[in-house]
């Protein structure tokens, strides 16, 4: 009796797969669909400052309204885009609630594989003093 009370305890807390000790029935999570053109559009947009390198300090939170005018779309349709990209980042693991203008979840989704940074090139600038 004495060694039952973890599992009473723990039951509502914890999935009953690992309560009954038997870990291996959890089937794993499916994984999302790629992004959608509009959603790595839209993302590639909001947070522009954040895919290049090295990135660019931003001066505050994005403004949805003005990315929105720039892609010719209602403030509505760039918020939903970016609300389904967040969809696919918390079925990837993203696990903080986050707003969508918050570019948390974006590294999680370029970490994944679903949104490639921009290529980069590299420049070297020309230092005197390392030149000598």
């Amino acid at each position: 009796m004495r060694t039952e009370w973890p599992a009473r305890v723990l039951a509502p807390l914890v999935p009953s797969a690992l309560v009954s000790g038997d870990a291996t029935t959890t089937a794993p999570r499916p994984e999302p669909h790629p992004l959608t053109g509009f959603q790595a559009e839209a993302l590639r947009h909001t947070f522009a400052h954040l895919l290049h390198w090295p990135p660019r300090p931003a001066v505050g939170p994005p403004i949805l309204e003005a990315v929105a005018r720039r892609l010719d779309i209602s403030d509505s349709s760039l918020r939903s885009r970016l609300a389904g990209a967040l969809g696919k980042a918390r079925q990837l693991g993203q696990h903080r609630d986050v707003a969508p203008s918050s570019p948390e979840y974006l590294y999680v989704l370029v970490q994944a594989g679903y949104l490639l940074p921009p290529p980069t090139t590299f420049h070297r600038e020309p230092c005197s003093w390392l030149e000598a």
